[in-house]
């Protein structure tokens, strides 16, 4: 169900996304005191797809309110997990769910807001010591987000930082991101001195003319 409720994000099909997702959620909403980390998780990643739902489809309240739910759950399982039912493609924890609320604040262009809460020990890899490593996917699609809010709000060195970082750690996967090309044409739009040779590079690298 979790998956279904992606695909439909996927295909811009946000009020069915939502439903399909909080009325799943409200279905196997768990009693904390005795729930397992498996369905804690579950109950989280549904919460996490109704909020990016709603706030993909300017409903912030509800949103806000979903990224409450998927904080409760988080909260309860304590660190990142890796689920039963997800083992082979994410986790959930804190972390994954810190990650999604900077993701939903790119959504909705707060890009200041991302720079901030990306800076804070939380969301770094600095943290991963007691919260686990987040899924190197919803690691790598943070650092994207990470990387065009710096280019929004003028810091291009920071931005290229981030796509530098991620294709050093996911090569293949960077080259296929149409976030990271548009990432990368905002930095060539708003670069007023010469190129870099490591932006001509990684614009190359991206197939982004300039």
């Amino acid at each position: 169900m979790i998956g279904m409720c992606w695909l439909l994000l996927r295909q811009g099909r946000l009020d069915e996304a939502e439903t399909l997702a909080a009325q799943t959620a409200d279905m196997i909403e768990p009693r904390l005191s005795r729930a397992t980390p498996d369905e804690c998780a579950a109950w989280g990643w549904l919460a996490l797809r109704a909020a990016a739902a709603a706030g993909r489809n300017n409903r912030p309240q509800e949103a806000r309110h979903y990224h409450r739910v998927a904080t409760t759950a988080a909260s309860a399982v304590g660190r990142e997990h890796t689920g039963s039912f997800f083992r082979h493609w994410t986790t959930f924890g804190p972390l994954t769910v810190g990650m999604k609320g900077v993701e939903d604040a790119m959504v909705v262009g707060d890009a200041r807001t991302v720079v901030c809460k990306a800076g804070e020990d939380a969301l770094s890899p600095k943290a991963w010591k007691s919260t686990g490593r987040p899924s190197d996917d919803n690691w790598n699609r943070h650092r994207m987000d990470v990387a065009r809010a710096h280019a929004r709000t003028g810091d291009l060195t920071a931005a290229m930082d981030e796509l530098t970082g991620v294709r050093r750690a996911s090569p293949q996967w960077l080259q296929h991101q149409h976030v990271a090309a548009e990432t990368m044409q905002e930095i060539l739009k708003k670069r007023k001195r010469t190129l870099t040779a490591a932006m001509r590079d990684m614009a190359s690298y991206l197939g982004v003319v300039g």
